[in-house]
């Protein structure tokens, strides 16, 4: 019992920065799906495949959010 609620916390805080972000315009389609599949993959008590798919939205969204490099002077 204790990963589930491990798990579903890490999933509601991925979904509302998810929510924020899409507030914002940005595309997040693709997070929304798999973070779905990570809600199933918890209520299915398939906790490995559902931190996969957690781990794998958040990272994504790390990548999304990380400042863009400044670009070379010339």
């Amino acid at each position: 019992i204790n990963k589930y609620l491990e798990l579903s916390k890490k999933a509601q805080d991925l979904e509302s920065k998810i929510k924020a972000m899409k507030a914002t315009k940005k595309d997040v389609y693709d997070n929304e799906i798999d973070l779905n599949i990570a809600k199933d993959k918890i209520k299915t008590a398939a906790f490995k495949m559902a931190d996969t798919y957690i781990e794998s939205v958040k990272k994504r969204l790390e990548k999304t959010n990380a400042p863009a490099p400044a670009q070379a002077k010339q």
